[in-house]
Parts: structure tokens; C-alpha cells; sequence
């Protein structure tokens, strides 16, 4: 009975304890034993616990080397701490050797269509202006000869017309001699046979002179000339006419000698950020 007796002091004691600090009050026992009390407040509960594993960052970043090409070594493990400056990996340097020479021939290959072109757009132009001027000057040659011919075949027309007149008024001259000849009394002393005789002379000299007269010949040689002239420059014009109906086409326009340009400008400066970025 005594035990019961402790036991159930023991529970109210602890009981009474607890009542009196859920109320924030301090008491003294018997036993002079002070008891302090706090006031229960809402609050967030922390615990430390100490784990090996690893972590990922929730902010990531993916990384580049400012070079390509095949990764020969990695310098640095997984969780490694690096700074800048830090060698992190290593590049095969004869594939990185290819790629520049690959680079660098592509590049040349560029230059070597650049500079073709711009040769074949120089000569076609060249061949056009040359076909240009050439049928200007030509065009006035030809007319220059045409006219002459002209000018000389009306010439020798004149001059044989005025043969030709002379020699009919001779023919006239000719016949009514003969008729004065038939109808002469022998007591006539008018010479008319050697009056016929000069005139006759004188018509073969006109007919000798529409076919062999010196001027009329000279004239006639300057139209040879002249016509084996216009056929060549004619033969000629013809050419040029098709040279420059050939290139005309063909020459490069500003605007394809722009891009041409740029497309050398931009081998270039691609040629060098490869290297660069290889180096």
C-alpha cells in the first residue's frame, strides 16, 4: 500500500510540474528546488545530418573549348575544382594540322575561282569594248570607201560620156564628109579625103580613150582598191559584229562583281577564324 501511495505522489508530482510550466509559473518545492518554465512557441525544427554522395547544381552551363577538333586527353575528373587558366583538355594536333591545311587549301581553291573569274570578266570585257570601238571606226571606213566609189564611178561615167559625145559629133562629122566625097566635083578643090581621113583618126582616138584613157584608168585602179578595202573591212565588221553579240552577254554585271567580292571576302575571313579557332 505504501509503494501505491509513493508511486501516485511520484505521478501527481510530475504531473503538477508539468502544469506548472505549461503556465509559465515558478514554484519552490519543499526541497527548495527551483524549477524554471518557458513559454511553448511555434517555431521550425532543424537537424544536421552528415551524408556522402553528390550533388548537382539546379544552374547549369554547357562549356565549349575555343578550338575544334579530336580530344586527344582529358586533364580534369569529374568533381575536380578548376580556375581560369586551367588546362581542362588537350587536342590531336595532327588532326588539328588536316583540318587547318584542308582549311587553308579550300581557301586557295576560292582564290584560285576569284581570280579566274575575274581574268575571264577582264578579257570578255576587253573583247567587247575592242569589238565596240572597232565597229564604230570600222562603220565609217566602209562608208568613207562607199562613198569614194561612188564619187570615182560617177567620175569615169562623166568622162566617158564626154568621150562618147565627142566621138558621135566625129561619126557625124565622118558621114557627111563621105556624102561631100560622093557628091565632090572632080573642079572642086576642097580636100575632103584627108578632112575624112583626121576625122576617123580622130574617132578611133575617142573610142581608144572610153576603154584605155590614162585618167579613166587611174580612177578605175582606186575602185579596185577601194572595193578589195571594203570587203575586207566588211569581212571584218563581221567579226566584230559577232564578238561582241558573244561577249556582250557574257560580261559580269556589278552586281555580280559585288558578290564575287564578297564571297572572296568571306573565304577569307572564314579560312582565318578556322585556323584561329584550330590553333
Amino acid at each position: 500500500m505504501k509503494n501505491k501511495k509513493k508511486a501516485g505522489f511520484i505521478i501527481a508530482g510530475a504531473a503538477t510540474i508539468t502544469a506548472l510550466v505549461a503556465a509559465g509559473v515558478t514554484m519552490y518545492a519543499n526541497a527548495a528546488i527551483k524549477v524554471n518554465s518557458y513559454t511553448v512557441e511555434l517555431s521550425d525544427v532543424s537537424q544536421e545530418i552528415e551524408l556522402n554522395g553528390k550533388f548537382e547544381s539546379e544552374l547549369t552551363e554547357t562549356m565549349y573549348a575555343n578550338a575544334n577538333g579530336l580530344v586527344k586527353d582529358v586533364h580534369v575528373k569529374v568533381g575536380d575544382a578548376v580556375k581560369k587558366g586551367d588546362l581542362l583538355i588537350s587536342f590531336d594536333e595532327e588532326r588539328i594540322n588536316y583540318l587547318i591545311a584542308v582549311a587553308e587549301f579550300e581557301n586557295q581553291s576560292c582564290m584560285g575561282n576569284y581570280s579566274n573569274s575575274v581574268e575571264m570578266s577582264n578579257r570578255t570585257q576587253s573583247l567587247y569594248n575592242e569589238a565596240n570601238a572597232n565597229l564604230d571606226y570600222l562603220n565609217q571606213q566602209i562608208v568613207d570607201r562607199q562613198t569614194r566609189i561612188l564619187e570615182l564611178e560617177r567620175k569615169i561615167a562623166d568622162r566617158r560620156a564626154s568621150f562618147a559625145g565627142e566621138g558621135a559629133a566625129l561619126q557625124k562629122s565622118i558621114i557627111d564628109t563621105t556624102n561631100k566625097i560622093a557628091d565632090k566635083d572632080e573642079k572642086d578643090e576642097t580636100d575632103y579625103e584627108e578632112q575624112l581621113a583626121n576625122l576617123q583618126k580622130q574617132a578611133q582616138g575617142s573610142a581608144y580613150n572610153q576603154q584605155y584613157d590614162e585618167e579613166i584608168r587611174k580612177m578605175q585602179d582606186e575602185i579596185n582598191r577601194l572595193t578589195t578595202d571594203l570587203s575586207n573591212l566588211q569581212t571584218t565588221k563581221a567579226e566584230m559584229t559577232s564578238q561582241k553579240a558573244a561577249t556582250e552577254s557574257s560580261r559580269m554585271t556589278g552586281g555580280q562583281m559585288e558578290q564575287l567580292e564578297a564571297m572572296k571576302a568571306s573565304s577569307e575571313l572564314t579560312t582565318e577564324e578556322t585556323i584561329k579557332l584550330k590553333i
